[in-house]
């Protein structure tokens, strides 16, 4: 997933809008695992 907006909250937290519209919020605690690819690398196939 693409992120579009990444935006600072209260208390730590940050408000993740990805580009297809979701929206992810994660606190200050929240471990989140990312992986940023090559662009133009679709699949997972070079």
């Amino acid at each position: 997933m693409t992120v579009r907006e990444l935006v600072s909250l209260a208390g730590g937290a940050k408000r993740v809008v990805f580009r297809t519209g979701e929206t992810l919020t994660l606190r200050a605690a929240s471990t989140l695992t990312v992986l940023r690819t090559v662009e133009g690398w679709e699949g997972g196939r070079p």
